[in-house]
């Protein structure tokens, strides 16, 4: 239990370090959570993000976790084209893990945000970041 809780004091103050330009700050997509879901086989990870109103958005996110032996554990997950209201929006997503399963502590997160409107450019913004991941958060649960 001890090393459990120095794995999550440490994942948790990394995770601070390492997080980008929140969306609530005028950045575009923030990580609010990233729960360990049925033994690791999924994680749900709750984002934020902004655009301006008039435009479409499309958020998505892969994370990876190394083992320690054998071949990382990856997992993602996208929403589709959604109106954006001008507002922040937050969505939930389910990582499947493949594989292997997730484990508590780090996960390296690759999160995009896709934006587009009629008669202009596509954007898409994109950022890495560490992110810790832990038993509990946005609808987890410990069983299958």
């Amino acid at each position: 239990m001890v090393a459990l809780t120095g794995a999550a004091v440490l994942c948790g103050s990394l995770f601070a370090a390492a997080d980008p330009a929140r969306a609530d700050d005028g950045g575009p997509v923030s990580i609010e959570a990233a729960a360990l879901r049925s033994h690791g086989a999924d994680v749900r990870v709750r984002l934020s993000y902004r655009c301006d109103e008039g435009r479409s958005a499309g958020v998505g996110i892969v994370l990876s976790q190394a083992t320690p032996s054998g071949p990382d554990v990856v997992g993602g997950a996208g929403t589709g084209q959604r109106p954006c209201t001008g507002e922040t929006e937050t969505v939930t997503l389910t990582l499947p893990a493949a594989g292997g399963r997730f484990a508590s502590g780090e996960a390296s997160a690759a999160v995009s945000l896709f934006t587009n409107a009629p008669g202009t450019p596509d954007t898409i913004e994109q950022f890495t970041t560490t992110v810790c991941l832990e038993h509990g958060g946005p609808g987890s649960q410990t069983g299958p």
